[in-house]
């Protein structure tokens, strides 16, 4: 199974292509391959933060891509900046440095962009040539193609909180690449994964309570999310309600399915594969024991078949008994009921809501506005006081120093490598055009 592909059909800003990857791959180490194969053919640079489903949900970078996507299936590739021109570079090659000194600098001082995207410089390895294939299929030809068209979403519509773990992530990749030689998001999100397992309960608390704040406003902001009427989210947001209410439940006084042979095989030998290899991850003994089962005498396979038949025999008994059962009436009763009308939102109440809406937008972007203002002005601070930007121009050395002491006196999150290069390229070419 550890080479079984998937084919994922891409929507990047209406420019669509289709990649075949590995299904173990994680969902992250394909930002970079997005960004490079739209770089080539759009001549334009993009930051890709997310994909989406073809239900529409951002998937977490964490995820295989075989656990979150189907084959075949219709991929949104969300960017941060839509897509900013590059200048046309005969023989372009869609091979680049995680590295590259080529940031856009179209932004000037008081608008810099703070927000750095750290899987954006993660370019994913073990993809060659032959796995990024032309065009995508003709419509109809793939086993999604009715998901086909790109789904729009409500910029209204409150954002799923990220979870715990990519909250600590985003805290620590910034400091962990620049403190491994500006090592990949990839290899960042891989280290830290397994610091993340290792810290106790007092540690995780931090990002747990961010995030129940975080859920509970995101659930509280949904209550009160009501599309447009007639408009198409209206139509999706009906289409999503009727799924999860035709998602079946199960009475937890029905009769629970009986094991298989194989599963009786692996409660049988779980306990040996442990104790002899006691350091191994679940995923390894489950490997461990499909491997087994294959070398399995067939006298013991028929041995473990009739314990599952004798299983399977006793479970319809009860299921038989089971149906003509008080439980098995109020159930079917109870799940057949239609769910109760949620209250009307007073007209009051949701202007209200929206005013309030409003208003913290508009703070969210006075302050950031101001905030950018401050970090570019303390940056210029400290390279004067180093000595001026061509100080630093070549020296990687010089420039980590900067912005261990930039991290350390700024009011706002801390800065990866790659913010310090574009600004410092920035100032050498000011300083240039002033002589």
């Amino acid at each position: 199974m550890s080479s079984a592909k998937v084919r994922l059909n891409f929507n990047a800003n209406d420019f669509k292509f289709t990649l075949i990857v590995p299904a173990e791959k994680k969902i992250g180490d394909l930002f970079g391959l997005i960004e490079e194969k739209y770089e080539a053919s759009k001549n334009s640079k993009i930051t890709v933060n997310a994909i989406e489903n073809g239900q529409g949900y951002a998937q977490d970078p964490t995820y295989k891509v075989g656990d979150a996507f189907k084959d075949g299936e219709e991929v949104v590739a969300n960017s941060a900046n839509g897509g900013k021109p590059l200048p046309p570079v005969p023989g372009a090659s869609v091979t680049a440095k995680a590295d590259s000194d080529s940031d856009d600098d179209s932004d000037d001082d008081s608008s810099d962009d703070d927000s750095d995207d750290d899987h954006a410089a993660a370019k994913p390895a073990g993809l060659d040539a032959s796995e990024i294939p032309g065009p995508p299929p003709p419509p109809g030809g793939s086993p999604s193609a009715e998901r086909g068209k790109k789904r729009k979403k409500d910029p209204k519509k409150p954002v799923k909180p990220a979870n715990t773990f990519v909250m600590y992530l985003n805290a620590n990749a910034p400091q962990y690449r620049l403190d491994n030689e500006n090592c990949s998001y990839a290899a960042a999100r891989t280290a830290l994964s397994e610091t993340w397992k290792g810290l106790d309960e007092g540690s995780k608390e931090e990002f747990k309570t961010k995030y129940a704040e975080a859920k509970a406003a995101y659930d509280l902001a949904m209550q009160s999310y009501v599309p447009a009427p007639g408009s198409e989210f209206e139509a999706d947001e009906k289409a999503e309600s009727t799924k999860k209410k035709q998602k079946t439940k199960k009475d937890g006084n029905a009769p629970k399915r009986p094991k298989t042979a194989y599963l009786l095989f692996g409660d049988d030998n779980r306990g040996k594969v442990k104790e002899a290899h006691p350091d191994w991850k679940q995923s390894q003994i489950m490997t461990e024991l499909g491997a087994l089962w294959k070398k399995c005498p067939e006298s013991t396979k028929a041995e473990l078949n009739q314990r599952a038949t004798a299983l399977k025999d006793a479970y319809d008994t009860e299921v038989a008994v089971y149906k003509t059962s008080d439980s098995a009436r109020e159930f079917a009763e109870k799940a057949a009921a239609p769910p109760p009308a949620p209250p009307p939102m007073a007209a009051s109440a949701s202007a209200a809501s929206d005013a309030a809406a409003t208003l913290v937008e508009v703070s969210k972007v006075a302050k950031s506005d101001d905030l950018k203002k401050k970090n570019y002005a303390l940056l210029k601070k400290l390279v004067k006081k180093g000595g001026g930007a061509s100080e630093y121009k070549d020296d990687k050395e010089k420039q980590k120093t900067l912005l261990k002491e930039f991290n350390t006196q700024s009011s706002g999150s801390d800065k990866a490598f790659k913010w310090i290069k574009k600004k410092l390229k920035k100032l050498n070419e000011k300083a240039a055009d002033k002589k």
